[in-house]
């Protein structure tokens, strides 16, 4: 439980010789929420812990806060009140919800806030694997764990050809 107190966290940085650490903490896409509300109530929750618990070391702890996926728009309201509590970027998964992926019309508006409040995205691994399960201890975790980045190959490719990116 160490690394969840900020103290302790710098402690361990501070032996391991790290400066500084972006914290993909446990995203509500991990929960695998159906209710959408619950969803986005759940990442304010966590999203406001995040940000007191950064402000320990702002210049040393960075942890990303999870926007609720459902919807474009109610993920660029959580991201405009993300960057009001000073975070430093956010993180948005393409597979909750199965709505439009983020490279579609639909998203405009929550790339539009990510423009204007000048917050980097980072899109949560997610999703696309069929045969290769991660169990501890065996060939099959490190085998997972080469195969999840990849995952974001369809997202990339879009959010790339769609020009997404170029709009901003």
């Amino acid at each position: 439980f160490g690394p969840g107190q900020p103290q302790t966290r710098l402690e361990d940085m501070d032996r391991d010789g790290v400066l500084a650490q972006i914290v993909y903490g446990p995203t509500c896409t991990q929960l695998r929420m159906q209710d959408a509300a619950l969803h986005e109530q759940v990442s304010m929750v966590y999203n406001d812990w995040a940000a007191e618990f950064q402000k320990h070391s702002p210049n040393r702890l960075v942890l990303l806060p999870d926007l609720p996926s459902y919807d474009p728009l109610v993920a660029r309201k959580e991201l405009v009140r993300c960057a009001k509590l000073g975070h430093k970027g956010a993180i948005v998964s393409d597979t909750v919800g199965r709505g439009a992926p983020l490279f579609e019309d639909e998203w405009a508006p929550f790339w539009d806030a990510a423009q204007e409040t000048g917050l980097p995205i980072h899109v949560h691994l997610a999703g696309g694997l069929h045969s290769v399960k991660p169990k501890l201890n065996s060939w099959r975790q490190p085998a997972f764990v080469a195969v999840v980045p990849m995952q974001l190959d369809e997202t990339h490719s879009g959010m790339i050809f769609s020009g997404t990116l170029e709009k901003r």
